[in-house]
């Protein structure tokens, strides 16, 4: 579905590694102010701040075999996994504990705390001014704040032997099962639960009547309670051993930790009833941090403080592109995370917001904004910069309605301020997406697509998807652009259900044809004949004794069949048959186009593709390929069977893959007759989308560019912001596994 909205004004610098995109949103009906307030759809992917560690992405690479050690060093680049001396924690379990910022109270929150043993029939043992025993049976004791010092008292109410107690009491669990464990009745803990259990001893002093809370405990003991909290106790052991090991790294350094995500996640053993508790700790968990214990990141021997984050969208971020300000660290740098696959990629469903109502919403964040924020005065654009490759915003310049500017607010504070859950945000960036499953059924889904229609297909191309035969279906693009029909994938030697199913609903819109493009070794007989089963008929397009059996004799007949068809010969396509990225770009401008594609070697025309150009009566070439991909005796070869004094166009002499496809982009548009209404963006990096999405963009006359699957490459991005202002919708080809949503975001924040 094609999605439309409002843009006029819009702008992206390159700044080094640093992508600017200023979004402006035209203003609507102008009567009334608030109706001339725009909307803004704000698209994302991650949770979390996006340094360090992902969580998910652990999950992801644990599934893919990888080690808690190598995945735990792997998020901090330059960094190593070893074994340090273990440490007692110190965790305030008082959420309403503060130890900095306005409202200081220095831990001291509660005026009391209800205490007991963890079990029935235990003990706990009191050491200060004197050493008490506290007996179950007197519980549970009730700890006061009585000026500096502490008073305990039984259920009675009477205070026990040693009361007052003077500076800081010891409180350390006796007796009953194992671990020991004291149960604070009163609300503490990460989620505030009442009757929650922990290991260690309680530390308590006093201050004008109140009384701080401190939970000491060793390390493995304090990470037990952490681990199923910041990642689920269900998933791989691998990923949550490295949860461990960065867990440890960031509750290495001295000082009083917070049972909360201030510092991170502890939420002690159990709760609630001592011989049927809920279960805080997990066995899998405890037993991933059992086998790391001592585990540290280290970077040049010294821990590394670990900060981590739930799910990053795909690539993580550089700790200074989120955190301003923050000193650059060889560690605290941006990786690819391509497991990271989560509910939060993307964000489901985006956020959507009045510019009035973004506007109220920052008004109560940030200092500086113009007077009537939110009432009679709205946000009427955004400025985002953006960090590249990873996808981060940096900063954002707000324009509002009454023509002023805040200029370099924080991407973090602009998160904050919105409730966003990452800085990893997209504004006005829809993007049409066509994938279904695997290759096999994203060409099927392209299919439904294009053809859904009686009499729309006219034909089927049938080719091998397996990567070995990429050239088949390369040049089996121009043939299906030529008859009218889909490109669809099988292995060689079973039709995949998906096809079987989608050749029985083309037979019944009345196509009646298949192409098979290649011998029995890609496509295998059976195969042909259940596709002859369903459709009437089959006719094979391979290599024979004039042009050879390999894959330039394929394409050469590929070509012929082409010529036969009524396609004109004279004005050719040449790519290598070595490699499939030049190939590609050249079949999406085959398939609009119906000009054959000529495959060649690198160092010389084969003999096939030397006697099709002859054959087909080329007088003109276009080339795909650099200096490496054909050499000077392949040119002179091409040149010599077209008679041409060099080729009419080439691509692939500088730059990248992506430079070629964007150069082949510029060269459709301005001289092919394609437009850029629609861009079609496909992987760069796995042929099988580029082939069905060539298809699909040629048929239309559109574009394909290509994109890495890690981050959005830079040319097809320069490429788009050029472009902006006749660009109507992006339509990316491939699965989020190919083209994860924050690069198909990125991609098409650059082309509106």
């Amino acid at each position: 579905m094609k999605r439309t909205f409002d843009r006029r004004v819009y702008q992206v610098l390159f700044l080094g590694t640093v992508c600017v995109v200023a979004v402006g949103l035209a203003m609507v009906s102008p009567r009334t102010a608030r109706a001339a307030a725009p909307n803004f759809t704000l698209t994302g992917a991650g949770w979390g701040h996006g340094i360090g560690l992902s969580q998910y992405g652990a999950k992801g690479w644990a599934e893919q075999g990888k080690t808690g050690s190598w995945i735990a060093s792997y998020y901090y680049p330059g960094t190593t996994v070893g074994t340090l001396p273990s440490k007692s924690v110190d965790v305030n379990i008082d959420n309403n504990a503060d130890y900095d910022g306005t409202g200081d109270n220095d831990g001291y929150a509660h005026t009391s705390w209800t205490i007991r043993p963890g079990y029935v029939n235990a003990q706990l043992g009191l050491s200060g001014s004197s050493s008490v025993t506290l007996l179950d049976a007197n519980g549970p004791y009730l700890v006061q704040g009585a000026g500096s010092t502490i008073v305990v008292k039984d259920k009675s109410g009477k205070a026990v032997t040693g009361s007052p107690f003077a500076g800081t009491l010891t409180i350390t669990p006796k007796g009953g099962s194992s671990p020991q464990l004291t149960q604070i009745q009163t609300v503490s803990g990460a989620y505030d639960h009442s009757g929650v259990r922990y290991r260690g001893t309680m530390l308590l002093t006093a201050s004008l009547g109140r009384v701080r809370l401190i939970n000491r405990l060793s390390q493995d003991d304090y990470l037990y309670g952490v681990v199923p909290r910041e990642s689920p106790a269900s998933w791989p052991i691998e990923s949550l051993k490295a949860q461990a090991i960065v867990a440890r790294s960031y509750a290495y350094p001295a000082g009083v930790k917070y049972c909360t995500t201030r510092s991170q996640v502890y939420n002690g053993h159990s709760r609630g009833d001592r011989v049927n508790p809920t279960m805080h700790e997990a066995a899998s968990s405890n037993n991933a941090v059992a086998a790391t214990s001592g585990q540290c990141v280290l970077y040049q021997g010294a821990v590394v403080k670990t900060y981590f984050h739930s799910t990053s969208g795909g690539y993580t971020a550089n700790i200074e592109d989120v955190w301003l300000g923050a000193t650059p660290s060889s560690y605290y740098r941006g990786v690819p995370d391509p497991y990271c696959g989560s509910v939060y990629n993307p964000w489901t469903p985006p956020v959507s917001l009045t510019g009035l109502s973004m506007a109220s919403k920052l008004a109560a964040a940030i200092s500086g904004e113009p007077a009537g924020a939110g009432s009679t005065v709205w946000v009427k654009s955004l400025g985002l910069e953006r960090a590249y490759p990873s996808g981060f915003v940096r900063r954002v310049d707000v324009m509002w309605s009454n023509g002023t500017v805040t200029r370099g607010l924080s991407g973090d504070t602009f998160r904050s301020a919105l409730g966003l859950k990452s800085t990893k945000f997209f504004v006005n960036s829809p993007f049409d997406r066509v994938a279904l499953g695997d290759r096999y059924g994203t060409a099927v889904k392209i299919s439904e697509s294009a053809f859904a229609t009686s009499g729309s297909a006219k034909a089927v191309v049938l080719v091998n998807g397996t990567d070995a035969k990429f050239p088949d279906a390369l040049t089996g693009s121009a043939l299906a652009g030529l008859v009218s029909g889909p490109v669809l994938m099988t292995p060689m030697s079973s039709l995949p259900q998906d096809v079987d199913t989608e050749l029985k609903r083309l037979r019944a819109l009345g196509c009646a044809k298949v192409y098979i493009v290649g011998g029995a070794e890609s496509i295998s007989a059976p195969v042909a004949l259940r596709a002859e089963a369903i459709m009437g008929s089959v006719e094979r397009l391979a290599g024979n004794e004039r042009y050879g059996v390999d894959r330039y004799g394929t394409a050469a007949t590929v070509a012929m069949k082409m010529k036969e068809l009524g396609a004109s010969g004279k004005k050719v396509l040449v790519a290598s048959g070595e490699d499939w990225p030049d190939a590609a770009v050249a079949s999406a401008i085959a398939a609009g186009t119906h000009r054959p594609v000529v495959l060649t070697g690198s160092r010389s025309l084969p003999k096939g593709s030397r006697l099709v150009l002859g054959d087909l009566g080329a007088t003109e070439s276009v080339l795909f390929g650099g200096a490496k991909a054909i050499t000077a005796p392949a040119l002179a070869s091409v040149l010599s069977a077209t008679g041409e004094t060099s080729p009419a166009k080439r691509f692939g002499t500088l730059g990248s893959r992506y430079d070629t496809g964007v150069e082949a982009a510029k060269w459709a548009v301005s001289s092919l007759g394609f437009t850029l209404s629609t861009v079609y963006i496909a992987s760069g990096e796995r042929f099988p989308d580029s082939v069905t999405g060539g298809l699909m963009a040629g048929r239309g006359m559109h574009p394909l560019l290509m994109t890495a699957s890690r981050a959005a490459s830079g040319p097809t991005a320069a490429y788009l912001a050029a472009n902006h202002a006749v660009i109507s919708s992006v339509v990316v080809v491939g699965g989020v596994s190919v083209i994860p949503d924050a690069v198909a975001s990125t991609l098409a924040s650059y082309a509106y």
